[in-house]
């Protein structure tokens, strides 16, 4: 058949990774992946999420899954087996530690949507490269060249400004 659309967003994919636990500890009548005997609750999740990842990649669209960031302590290089490390704080992608090599390795971009406002008004931009303090960066040359994407007045116009990196 024809596959109609050139894009698929998964938004917020943090919630929908929640979800797909919920539904291994349903299954095997967990409170938790973690309580699953023998490993099976973590095993089968992750199978979901290939599973899921998997049946999107052999769609022919664009595939975007939106995360909340949320803030990750880092010991600074060098002090990664110091007793009390000096740390610091990064904005990353909402994925638990255990998801993060099973989701990620599909990834070929990641952009970071910063959010301001100064009284009403609403500043928005994406970052394609990531700092020492925020993840974010791309595979794709087109993309690499554009460290930051400012928003446009309308998100039909950001939209197009954005999609026109991948084609």
């Amino acid at each position: 058949g024809v596959f109609y659309w050139d894009t698929i967003v998964v938004d917020p994919a943090d919630r929908l990774l929640t979800f797909m636990a919920d539904r291994v500890c349903e299954r095997f009548q967990g409170e938790s992946l973690s309580e699953i005997p023998h490993g099976k609750g973590w095993s089968h999740y992750k199978a979901l999420i290939e599973s899921f990842v998997y049946g999107l990649e052999s769609l022919p669209a664009h595939k975007f899954f939106v995360f909340h960031a949320v803030n990750k302590n880092y010991p600074e290089p060098g002090e990664e087996h110091s007793k009390n490390p000096k740390v610091y704080t990064k904005e990353v992608a909402d994925l638990s530690e255990k998801t993060e090599g099973v989701f990620l390795r599909w990834v070929d971009n990641i952009f970071h949507i910063k959010v301001g406002y100064v009284g009403n008004q609403c500043a928005r931009v994406i970052l394609t490269r990531g700092t020492k303090f925020v993840e974010a960066g791309s595979k794709c040359s087109l993309i690499q060249a554009h460290p930051q994407i400012n928003f446009e007045a309308s998100d039909k116009a950001t939209y197009e400004k954005l999609r026109g990196l991948f084609t």
